[in-house]
């Protein structure tokens, strides 16, 4: 799937899950109800395509960025150095582009979990703290040129690990998951926020 095609499925994805949580604005359906089954039901399925997701296309993103960095490092002092940059930074704009809609369609879902579950307490605390350095990292990553290859900052790092002690999913593991960039941050994300709203 080209570039147009992706960041046409990941926006018609969050628009649906946007539109469920408009229809949540005057309050979530009662529990063991019928549509709060059918609700849950929808959101584990959008947690799951989510995860998939993101584990597939933060493969074939870094993949393709990692290919730009080596082809322009190559190209750089060549005679073509002006077209080599101009053909790396339109390339990588591209990568930043689906990575930001994939950033987009992980709020959009928790949102709506948020909305769902009504979790207001030190975990949600905990996730938001992610959520807000997340935010802050992609709008400097937007404009530098390691891009999507760029290391995590400590701060995120930190954020990740807090959240991970207080998870459900922690329970048995010695070490919270590894976060080397946007993906797997996302990827341990998702799995956070789906581990603290299937313990309420």
């Amino acid at each position: 799937m080209n570039h147009q095609g992706q960041l046409i499925r990941l926006k018609r994805l969050t628009n649906d899950i946007v539109n469920e949580r408009i229809a949540l604005m005057g309050g979530a359906p009662g529990a063991r109800t019928g549509k709060h089954a059918e609700l849950a039901q929808k959101i584990d399925a959008w947690s799951q395509t989510v995860e998939e997701l993101t584990a597939a296309l933060g493969r074939s993103l870094k993949s393709r960025s990692h290919f730009n960095h080596m082809v322009y490092q190559q190209q750089r002092f060549s005679p073509h150095a002006y077209s080599a940059r101009q053909s790396f930074q339109s390339k990588e704009a591209n990568i930043r582009d689906v990575s930001q809609a994939l950033m987009d369609l992980e709020e959009a879902l928790r949102d709506l979990m948020s909305a769902f579950f009504t979790g207001n307490g030190p975990e949600a605390k905990a996730l938001e703290g992610i959520a807000d350095v997340m935010s802050n990292w992609m709008k400097r990553v937007k404009h530098a040129d390691e891009g999507i290859m760029g290391p995590v900052p400590v701060q995120l790092q930190t954020a990740v690990v807090q959240a991970y002690e207080q998870s459900p999913a922690g329970g048995a593991r010695s070490a919270p998951p590894t976060v080397i960039d946007i993906f797997t941050l996302l990827l341990a994300y998702i799995v956070l926020l789906k581990s603290f709203n299937k313990s309420k």
